[in-house]
């Protein structure tokens, strides 16, 4: 067995549980010293309250279509990135709050099903591992999961891996955006021509969301599409 493979032992295990109930307890801490605010009226104690669930979910779903995002057929997204989806984006994004995502995977599902297109798996963008570890979940992933999209499409969470943790394309244009992702991603299954529907949380200029597509259709993938919570009110791929 090479160095690095060994199984756990029983005392590598009460050290992983111990160093999870200490980051619990220091999190609740914080809590305490600084509660949580909602993200988009400011309530203490809560990072989304009920109030702004309700109106989260009375939110219309405004289909915006690009289909200028190449090697992708169309990109969809459920509204523009402003106002109350804007600040529920940056709530599962920034602020830790996971729980969201299934209202936004509820949108996600609404848009595909008025688009009906032809798919057979919904593949997450992908985050690398070192976001990972520090975000300690997918967003992209998380509203992948919360869709209620017809025939239980299943979601592929190991096709499609991050290589390069590459810096946030927020404030760059769309060029740097281009380069920043180039190259960043790397299929890990075979495909053979399925068509695919990519997942992430907001559509800019669609640099993210085409080197992937570039990844899997190299990978022998079929007719690809994705679908993203907000698109920027200005789009210039």
């Amino acid at each position: 067995m090479a160095h690095g493979d060994e199984p756990l032992t029983q005392e590598d295990a009460r050290l992983g549980a111990g160093l999870f109930y200490l980051r619990q307890l220091f999190e609740h801490t914080l809590d305490l010293l600084y509660p949580p605010c909602c993200e988009h009226c400011g309530r203490a104690d809560t990072r989304w309250c009920r109030r702004c669930a309700a109106e989260l979910d009375a939110y219309p779903v405004q289909i915006i279509l690009q289909e200028d995002i190449p090697p992708l057929e169309a990109v969809a997204s459920t509204a523009f990135h402003r106002g109350i989806l804007r600040d529920a984006v940056h709530s599962l994004k920034y602020s830790g709050n996971p729980a969201i995502a299934d209202q936004l995977g509820v949108r996600l599902g609404k848009t595909v099903r008025a688009l009906d297109w032809e798919v057979v798996g919904c593949i997450p963008v992908p985050i690398h591992r070192e976001r990972l570890r520090k975000r300690r979940y997918n967003q992209s992933e998380l509203l992948a999961r919360g869709m209620e999209v017809p025939f239980s499409l299943p979601v592929w969470t190991e096709a499609l891996q991050r290589e390069r943790d590459t810096q946030p394309q927020v404030g760059l244009n769309s060029a740097e955006r281009m380069r920043n992702v180039a190259d960043a991603f790397r299929c890990t299954t075979s495909l053979h021509g399925e068509p695919l529907l990519l997942i992430d949380d907001v559509c800019t200029t669609g640099a993210t969301l085409a080197a992937c597509a570039a990844a899997l259709r190299a990978a022998g993938a079929g007719k690809l599409y994705a679908v993203t919570v907000t698109a920027a009110a200005i789009h210039s791929s």
